[in-house]
């Protein structure tokens, strides 16, 4: 009977071992897949965004007026940034984003946030001053 037994539990054994190690087979090849396609896509950002030098934006959304106090940016602040940016040796672009802050509803109950780069839509179709 006793060795019935200790035969049981060295097939069980066999069996947990086998499992384990599978398992251990598995997670062994998941890692380095896993960490090779996360070098990958962090080179490929890094490439594109952060060591090239031909694209770099940068958004100015707020002037500060005074202390803590900032505003919304107007027309002369955009005339102040292309000013400021025609002065330096590196080729810049300015672009103005003009947006709805709420949305519009429209005759089919769907609603709609406006965002464009020219500020023609907003005077001209919309009529707002």
């Amino acid at each position: 009977m006793e060795y019935k037994i200790s035969k049981l539990i060295a097939n069980k054994k066999k069996y947990i071992f086998h499992i384990i190690m599978a398992v251990f087979t598995l997670i062994s090849l998941t890692i380095p897949v896993v960490g090779s396609f996360a070098m990958y896509q962090y080179e490929m950002t890094k490439r594109n965004f952060i060591d090239n030098r031909r694209v770099k934006n940068i958004e100015i959304s707020t002037a500060n007026v005074s202390g803590n106090r900032a505003r919304n940016l107007n027309e002369s602040d955009l005339t102040r940034v292309k000013q400021l940016l025609s002065d330096s040796k590196v080729t810049t672009h300015v672009f103005a984003e003009y947006f709805v802050n709420f949305g519009i509803s429209a005759k089919n109950g769907q609603t709609y946030f406006i965002k464009a780069f020219s500020n023609d839509y907003f005077y001209q179709k919309m009529r707002l001053p």
